[in-house]
């Protein structure tokens, strides 16, 4: 058997559904099993020749057992319990890490006048330069909405401008919503609506990715310290930029693509779901560009585990090759690099709430997330702090994105027709 090769022995459990034997645990449904289904277990060379004479032996001791002695079953039992699992190991516990300080100073400014306006992605620069991205509308003195559309939020310290970011094609000019920032600095910015766009510091410059390398919305983007450039979209839809050239990345689902986050090239994350009809969601994981699965959402929803994803996964963060954390509907998630869905539960709501949707941190003992309601929390390597004064289960405040800088935090979204900015300063 070559090293690299894995066989697995399965043990035939009851399927707690039909109560009828198990003899398979497919992979990629086992959120859909109870955890007394199957017993995973790493076969070497040696043992494989005995699998399938041990799973005969099981089989007829299963239609026997009611025949057997006592002693005989419990012999049985000792020798069937000396198998044992091999799952990824969880994520060391978070003990021994300095506590970062809850205390925060909030402040909570609007932005646009209506129809629906909204900030969707948020960049800190510095501590006294904030971009946002959305769809906005202002009105004038009279209260008429102008019809065209601001995409751009710049916030200098003391105030808030909009302006538009125009898509030039084939001779005109376009003005479209904007899903996505990330910034360097102030003369290095990128933007994502259907098509990539940079700032240079003088003037924004679009990237007409070719239709083999990119089509769809960018919902995110991200970047590591080598310079690449990653963007995500609908439908799967995954490029990487070099400093001169997109390409295509095979992500290996049509899932939309809503999150990215990672440490080098050879270690990103990826999460999204299906945002037509909540139906599917996915957790990649990429090493130089090559994706794969590490957990997939299918219908029928089998409700909550304690020890691994069961929903959307809508968004993720990471500063170690370690661990990666995760939001899963209300949980939120400690993940082993080496995961298949299987982790540490860090948080789960106990009590109603919406979809928790953006996560971002500073270190492990700094981690802010923000949601649907105005959900907005701290995590400060030891415990956990929801602001309840923007909660509201009968308000319109929906929290989009949530990012960090060195003393800033920044969560944007909607309210009441209305884009909303909360900055907070800590102390």
């Amino acid at each position: 058997m070559h090293p690299a090769t894995r066989n697995w022995l399965i043990l035939p459990r009851s399927d707690p559904e039909s109560g009828q034997l198990r003899h398979d645990c497919p992979r990629q449904s086992r959120s859909n099993v109870s955890s007394l289904t199957c017993d995973f277990r790493p076969l070497t060379s040696a043992t494989c020749i005995l699998s399938s004479a041990f799973s005969i032996l099981f089989s007829a001791f299963w239609s026997l057992h009611s025949l057997l002695t006592p002693i005989t079953f419990l012999l049985f039992a000792a020798l069937l319990g000396s198998c044992t699992h091999s799952t990824p190991p969880p994520p060391p516990p978070l003990v021994g890490l300095d506590t970062t300080d809850h205390s925060i100073v909030w402040e909570v400014d609007s932005v646009g006048d209506g129809n629906s306006s909204v900030l969707y992605d948020v960049a800190i620069i510095n501590d006294t330069t904030v971009w946002a991205v959305g769809d906005l509308y202002l009105g004038d003195s009279s209260g008429q909405l102008d019809p065209e559309r601001y995409n751009l939020a710049k916030w200098d310290g003391l105030s808030w401008r909009l302006e538009r970011v125009y898509y030039p094609y084939q001779g005109s000019l376009y003005l479209s919503q904007l899903h996505t920032i990330w910034a360097f600095n102030v003369s290095n910015v990128w933007v994502g609506s259907n098509q990539p766009m940079h700032w240079n510091g003088v003037k924004w410059t679009t990237f007409d990715i070719t239709s083999d390398a990119w089509t769809g919305w960018i919902y995110k983007m991200w970047s590591n310290a080598s310079g690449s450039l990653y963007i995500v979209g609908s439908t799967g839809a995954l490029a990487r930029f070099n400093g001169s050239t997109w390409t295509k990345l095979e992500s290996g689902t049509a899932c939309d693509l809503l999150d990215i986050w990672g440490t080098g090239d050879d270690d990103v994350w990826i999460s999204g779901y299906d945002r037509s009809n909540y139906q599917s969601s996915v957790l990649l994981h990429g090493v130089n560009g090559v994706f794969e699965k590490r957990y997939e959402y299918v219908p029928p929803y089998r409700g909550e585990r304690d020890d691994s994803l069961t929903g959307l996964v809508t968004s993720i963060w990471t500063d170690s090759k370690e661990s990666v954390w995760a939001l899963d509907g209300g949980t939120i998630w400690e993940l082993s690099s080496a995961t298949h869905g299987e982790g540490t539960v860090r948080w789960n709501r106990t009590e109603e709430g919406g979809l928790l949707k953006s996560i971002r941190g500073r270190a492990q003992n700094d981690i802010f997330v923000a949601g649907a309601y105005g959900e907005l929390g701290h995590f400060n390597g030891a415990s956990w702090l929801w602001y309840k004064q923007f909660f509201d289960l009968n308000g319109d405040l929906s929290l989009k994105s949530v990012t960090v800088g060195k003393s800033l935090v920044v969560a944007v979204g909607s309210a009441n027709d209305r884009g909303v900015v909360i900055r907070g300063r800590q102390r």
